[in-house]
């Protein structure tokens, strides 16, 4: 028993209506799937900027904790941190290696990393696995007091990205589908006209 349609015997007007329809939905789906991709690189790129720029406002306001070794004023910058859904961990080092404060989203006492001496800035990201890492040298009077350590996962946000997309592609989606099921029924009309055309010329030849 045949259970798909036998291609080489549909009418020219079925074939060029299923494939019309056949392409759109190829278009939509490339379409959609270009700009889920942009969306993603977009949001990644956004985030390390956000991340850069968050470690300079603290770089900056935890000088004054570093040079007095004052670990309270330097817990409460870090503390600070925690309303940022995409930042993990991050630590206030001192110049002589010691580790003013940390601070980590969870309850977990996570270890700054163990080559984190830096005498420059250093940006360390990998984009599958959605972690970054931001060593900062904390300067004052070009004096270096101190390092700042900031690490992010951006898991929620790049899952918030996709997800709308991936709402719009469902919609995408379901106009191909509402399409293809307003083309078949077309093709099926035509198909059918075109039998009854053929089959009242064969009776005319008969008759």
């Amino acid at each position: 028993m045949r259970v798909l349609p036998n291609f080489a015997d549909w009418s020219l007007r079925r074939k060029l209506v299923s494939i019309i329809m056949f392409s759109c939905a190829v278009c939509l789906f490339v379409s959609l799937s270009v700009m889920v991709v942009s969306s993603v690189v977009s949001r990644y790129r956004s985030v390390l900027h956000e991340l850069s720029s968050l470690a300079d406002v603290l770089a900056e306001n935890g000088q004054a904790a570093l040079v007095f070794a004052d670990k309270a004023e330097a817990s409460r910058l870090l503390e600070s941190l925690k309303d940022r859904p995409e930042l993990y961990a991050a630590w206030m080092v001192s110049v002589d290696g010691s580790v003013l404060a940390s601070w980590s989203r969870g309850t977990a006492n996570i270890d700054v990393p163990s080559d984190f001496r830096r005498p420059f800035r250093e940006l360390r990201t990998n984009f599958w696995s959605r972690r970054a890492e931001l060593f900062t040298p904390v300067i004052k009077n070009t004096e270096l007091v101190g390092l700042c350590v900031v690490t992010s996962r951006f898991h929620r946000a790049m899952e918030r990205s996709t997800g709308r997309f991936g709402q719009e592609f469902g919609g995408g989606g379901a106009g191909a589908d509402i399409g293809l099921s307003v083309g078949n029924p077309l093709a099926a009309h035509h198909f059918q006209a075109d039998r009854g055309v053929g089959d009242g010329r064969a009776a005319y030849r008969r008759g």
